[in-house]
């Protein structure tokens, strides 16, 4: 079976490109694929995070990625669908609008010609900041789609019920693990603690993307009521800086929190993401949306067997537990993130709980899952 892939390839980053990476990887010898990257991803104008400028990813496919494609050259459009069109399947990635122009146009060649069939995996719907423009994208893109991959069953419905696809069309293939971020695990919490200037403080941990979903400014807020009840507290930001810092600084400053805080705002490289899971003692993601599918820092989380309170957005409630895996805390409700943020601080059996159950959790994500049911989608497409 050949499969042609579209991928999000290093030196690119994030979780979409980890997710390409490991999800091509995990089914070598099972599938024979034909991978098309990206030489220039997205416009530097329009794209609000920092475009690479080297390689800083911790993994790289196993099968060769003829990484030629560019988001201002049509051409270069025209030569990914050549070169994939030769395969049984094509499957592609939903993650921005702002591949529109390049998937809309292998889309319409592809109807217009070799009529293979296309699967979509969705990561995200729409975009955490939608517009009308993306919206209208969307359906343009998702109008030319035979089959969709999606990670909760609310992607799924929304699909159904917002965008008219019909069910036989979607397909539920639950994310894998990122627990790969573990194996560069050296240092003593010791050694961390000196490198991080850390004293007999207890460190919260806040990571990923610094964007206006992530919900930063409610835990900073719930900070301050929790350093009433115990000062010695250090929460570390780390991830990329996607918008104006002045919010943040403002409720900072307006709680007298700058010794409390500690600021990463730059991408953290695959090798150096352990230090700051194995330095917390809890970890603290307050999302503040519905189209969270699932949170890439909250696998990371799991794989390290951190302690996590977490919204329960989106698709997250179908991969964890309340007061199991993660402690689940009303988005945007201040009062209660300060509330939870104290009681697992305090109550160390129950850290200890979900740390046990984190890491069984993780367990039950394993890659070759997502393989063999990603597998099966191209064979039953394939037979019908």
């Amino acid at each position: 079976m050949k499969v042609s892939m579209l991928v999000h390839n290093p030196p690119y980053q994030g979780g979409i490109v980890q997710y390409s990476v490991l999800l091509c990887n995990s089914m070598e010898g099972m599938v024979d694929f034909n991978l098309v990257g990206f030489k220039s991803l997205y416009p530097p104008l329009l794209y609000k995070g920092k475009l690479p400028k080297e390689n800083r990813s911790g993994i790289n496919f196993k099968s060769i990625s003829d990484n030629f494609v560019t988001w201002y050259n049509p051409l270069t459009w025209i030569k990914a669908y050549l070169r994939m069109k030769k395969s049984d399947i094509i499957h592609m990635h939903w993650v921005s609008p702002l591949l529109t122009p390049l998937q809309y146009t292998i889309l319409i060649l592809n109807k217009l010609f070799s009529k293979k069939k296309i699967v979509l995996t969705c990561h995200n719907i729409e975009s955490h900041e939608t517009t009308f423009i993306d919206s209208m994208f969307t359906k343009m893109v998702f109008s030319k789609i035979d089959h969709f991959i999606v990670h909760a069953d609310q992607n799924k419905v929304r699909l159904i019920t917002d965008y008219k696809i019909h069910e036989n069309q979607v397909h539920v293939v639950p994310h894998g693990t990122f627990g790969y971020f573990t194996k560069w695990k050296n240092e003593s919490k010791e050694e961390l603690r000196k490198e991080f200037d850390i004293k007999d403080e207890k460190v919260i941990l806040f990571f990923g993307y610094i964007r206006e979903y992530k919900g930063l400014k409610y835990l900073l807020k719930a900070l301050s009521e929790v350093i009433k009840d115990n000062p010695k507290i250090k929460l570390i930001v780390a991830g990329e800086l996607w918008q104006d810092w002045s919010e943040y600084e403002d409720i900072i400053k307006k709680n007298n929190l700058k010794d409390h805080v500690q600021i990463f705002p730059n991408y953290i490289n695959d090798k150096e993401v352990h230090k700051f899971f194995d330095l917390a003692d809890i970890v603290v993601l307050p999302y503040y949306n519905s189209e969270q599918t699932i949170s890439g820092p909250l696998l990371v989380s799991l794989a390290f067997g951190k302690p996590t309170i977490v919204s329960p957005v989106g698709g997250i409630k179908q991969f964890v537990n309340d007061e199991k895996e993660v402690i689940f805390s009303e988005p945007g409700n201040v009062d209660e993130l300060s509330n939870n943020i104290k009681r697992l601080l305090k109550d160390n059996e129950l850290q200890k709980r979900l740390s046990d159950n984190a890491l069984i959790a993780d367990k039950n994500h394993q890659w070759n899952a997502v393989a063999n049911h990603t597998v099966e989608l191209y064979k039953k497409i394939m037979r019908d």
